[in-house]
């Protein structure tokens, strides 16, 4: 899935400071999405905005007569018939197959009257009841999102009583997310994206969104001479397919890929429309994680490496500082036109840009330490 990182200047990266990109896709931490609901606190609008109500004659207002954080709450009254308050997430699509959670402070004064639930369009789940107690109790429930989801709806149900019911502080968000933290402390999340233990799988099905992309940043302007190595298994040799893209236009870009016929891995030199292609002579090995490299020189002498073997070298002419200012890094496909192509089959376990050129022994200590 997508993924934008707002820095990537590394803090605290002793070992080798000309490291100005890092993601370790393969050390995966778990947490949980952002509140995915909007004016969760109910202070604004009457009824309060971005929800929706269903019931016949069911009545949805802003409400200051029980509150329990702010000025307002939300106030739902059945007339007659069951009734709900509610929010659709639009991004549903993200989260098939993971779990979600809503939970919110409801006020209640009848026993069993009020409940939260989360529908997928598939069917919903219902929490634990209010005890009726005529105060806020915090409400929970949780519900794993079908495979073939349609919606992600989180709301509040009122049913048997038409004694209003008051809502309050309310947050729908998804469980167990994976993300990875790089070397100075932030976190790369994907929401809804798929890991394997050795990295983040890309399908190579196509998705419109299924790539990760680091936003532009000076110190990657500030590149001339550089280094890029990657670790990537690909599951299907040789498709056409894209590992990685420093990418400003559709013929301003640099491009790690597999050559189709041969399964070889090569770089694209289209620096400025120079369309020029330098070769490993190299082939990868499906399903096997492998250890790709590119050096580029101030001078415009380019090489590649895989597995810490020397593979082609020829002076190119044009240096990564060539590459215009803006300049952005895509991995898993290639942009054109903003339309994702050639997506990578496979897995990225490391992505690493260094502002130098690497001798060969330092290329080879990465891949005896990362194989």
């Amino acid at each position: 899935m997508i993924d934008t990182l707002e820095r990537v200047v590394p803090r605290g990266y002793s070992f080798d400071p000309s490291c100005v990109l890092y993601l370790p896709l393969h050390k995966m931490e778990f947490g949980r999405s952002a509140n995915l609901l909007t004016k969760y606190d109910f202070e604004t609008g009457d009824p309060p905005t971005g929800w929706s109500v269903e019931g016949t004659g069911a009545t949805w207002v802003q409400s200051t007569e029980q509150v329990h954080g702010g000025t307002y709450s939300g106030k739902l009254t059945r007339a007659g018939t069951n009734c709900a308050a509610h929010q659709d997430h639009a991004d549903y699509a993200k989260y098939k197959g993971l779990q979600a959670t809503m939970y919110a402070w409801v006020h209640a004064s009848v026993a069993a009257q009020a409940s939260l639930y989360i529908n997928d369009g598939v069917a919903s789940t219902y929490g634990a009841t209010h005890t009726g107690g005529g105060a806020f109790e915090l409400l929970t429930v949780t519900r794993t999102l079908s495979s073939v989801a349609t919606n992600l709806r989180g709301g509040l149900l009122v049913v048997d009583n038409n004694t209003p019911v008051y809502i309050d502080d309310a947050e729908l968000y998804i469980n167990n997310l994976a993300a990875s933290r790089d070397h100075y402390g932030h976190l790369v999340q994907k929401t809804g994206a798929l890991w394997r233990p050795d990295g983040h799988y890309f399908d190579g099905g196509g998705a419109a969104d299924d790539f990760i992309e680091v936003k532009t940043h000076s110190a990657l302007d500030a590149l001339v001479a550089a280094t890029i190595i990657m670790w990537v298994k690909i599951d299907d040799i040789p498709a056409d397919q894209r590992f990685l893209n420093l990418y400003k236009t559709n013929t301003d870009r640099i491009e790690l890929r597999l050559v189709t016929d041969t399964g070889n891995f090569e770089v694209n030199n289209d620096v400025a429309d120079s369309g020029s292609v330098l070769g490993s002579g190299i082939t990868i090995v499906e399903s096997a994680m492998t250890q790709i490299a590119l050096t580029i020189s101030s001078a415009g002498l380019w090489s590649t490496f895989v597995n810490g073997v020397p593979g082609a070298t020829n002076n190119e002419g044009v240096n990564i500082g060539d590459l215009a200012n803006g300049f952005r890094t895509i991995v898993g496909g290639v942009l054109w036109s903003e339309v994702l192509n050639k997506v990578l089959d496979g897995t990225v376990k490391i992505v690493s840009i260094y502002n130098r050129v690497m001798a060969l022994p330092e290329i080879q200590r990465d891949y005896l330490a990362n194989k």
